[in-house]
């Protein structure tokens, strides 16, 4: 039996749900934000996808990427590449690796979506050239490269305010 996977709302969070038979597996509650929407352009909120390039999970990681996270996050004992497949360890570190982009990237959701994407050290150089960025700190969308990032980013930008109609102007038409 093919398995479903829905995004359902609980008081100003969401919950990714995998529906498998009868039973509900809570994979993550976390804030409406960016999260979700990285999560809906890598996957569809499928656990067990795999990009042609390695990726894999609900987030996409890549195995370098995952290995640096386990590390950061003080990771013990044996790590494998392979738990990437569950949904809520992929989830785990791809929102603590989101958080340090945010970090990184001072909450620039353009330069976060690009970087989880084309990477860091990639969205970085764009920052430092003054063809994509005016001041070394931000990238106007249409400024930036055309391209896979570029569609990525756009898709995650849009996604989110998307989320953000639907959840938040919900909720606040609610209360």
């Amino acid at each position: 039996m093919a398995q479903e996977y829905i995004s359902v709302k609980t008081q100003n969070e969401i919950g990714v749900v995998a529906l498998n038979k009868s039973v509900f597996t809570t994979i993550a509650k976390i804030a409406v934000d960016e999260d979700d929407a990285i999560v809906l352009n890598e996957s569809s909120f499928r656990p067990d996808a795999e990009s042609s390039v390695g990726a894999r999970g609900l987030m996409q990681l890549m195995e370098d990427t995952a290995g640096w996270i386990y590390e950061k996050m003080g990771g013990t004992g044996a790590y494998s590449f392979d738990s990437m497949y569950d949904a809520e360890t992929n989830v785990e570190y791809g929102c603590w690796y989101l958080n340090f982009l945010s970090e990184r990237f001072r909450g620039d959701p353009v330069l976060v979506a690009a970087s989880f994407h084309a990477g860091q050290g990639e969205v970085q150089n764009w920052l430092n050239d003054s063809r994509y960025s005016q001041d070394g700190l931000t990238i106007e969308l249409k400024n930036m490269i055309d391209g896979p990032t570029k569609q990525y980013a756009t898709r995650v930008l849009n996604d989110y305010a998307a989320y953000k109609r639907i959840y938040y102007e919900a909720t606040e038409d609610d209360a």
